[in-house]
């Protein structure tokens, strides 16, 4: 038996998942300038049995793809079936972080979009060239560790002497409302992420309730990093669910994909 392949095609990358039944072989990450036929070509197409395609990139396909057969399955059941798949939770809300942000509910048995965002990797990559002139988002993450929340945002700490509820003082009361020119370029950079991490973290939350669920998984190439992590961690711990980032979760979605496929 050959290969399944997922073709997840997004508006910034293509990513690629080579499956053998519901166990995943391979997986490759392109940019949307490369040539996946290129990657399909190398893994031999004598190995591939079909293709699923999902994503707005994929509308814009018409037929086979190089004489394979090729089919089209709805993005929201793939990202659903991917984030329970690699999460292993049977019900959850599972958070799309892509260029914008999408919030579907995984039920045992039901599958409801559960709303959206603008806010995502755009924004972020947007903020960070405007700012600092950096193109690469992963370096921008990465300086924002060094950046802090006292010299970015407005926190309950700056406005009362005591907690506000379950409001402690570090909790922020307005996403960078200390950023100035004068401000470091670490903690620009704090506060974009944190304005970005954190909102789709609370709206998540937000999101989750009106389903009962405090399993909150979340997909995408940006959600594996240390400061989305550790930003999920924090909106998880002041509202007591629990955020789950699994491990291949830029993939979820070709991923869901293939498992969703009925043929």
């Amino acid at each position: 038996m050959g290969y399944t392949v997922g073709l997840d095609m997004g508006s910034s990358t293509i990513k690629i998942v080579f499956m053998e039944k519901e166990r995943l072989a391979d997986c490759v990450r392109i940019d949307r300038s490369e040539s996946y036929e290129e990657v399909l070509i190398k893994k031999g197409l004598e190995n591939i049995e079909k293709i699923v395609t999902v994503g707005a990139g994929s509308s814009f396909l018409e037929g086979d793809i190089l004489g394979i057969k090729t089919r089209h399955v709805e993005e929201f059941e793939a990202i659903a079936r991917g984030g329970r798949y690699l999460s292993g939770e049977e019900e959850c809300l599972v958070v799309s972080l892509g260029t914008g942000t999408c919030f579907i509910y995984a039920g045992k048995d039901s599958i409801t979009h559960a709303g959206g965002c603008g806010i995502g990797g755009a924004l972020l990559s947007s903020l960070a060239d405007y700012g600092l002139g950096m193109k690469d988002v992963n370096e921008f993450t990465r300086l924002a560790l060094d950046g802090s929340a006292s010299n970015a945002d407005l926190q309950i700490k700056d406005i009362s002497k005591n907690d506000i509820d379950i409001l402690y003082g570090d909790v922020t009361v307005a996403n960078m409302a200390k950023i100035n020119k004068e401000s470091a370029p670490c903690d620009y950079a704090y506060g974009v992420c944190n304005l970005v991490f954190q909102n789709i973290g609370v709206m998540a939350y937000m999101a989750s309730k009106a389903f009962l669920t405090s399993k909150i998984v979340v997909l995408g190439t940006m959600a594996s990093g240390t400061f989305a992590k550790e930003s999920f961690l924090a909106v998880g711990g002041l509202f007591k669910v629990d955020f789950i980032v699994p491990e291949n979760s830029a993939y979820a979605v070709a991923i869901g994909a293939v498992l969703s496929d009925k043929t």
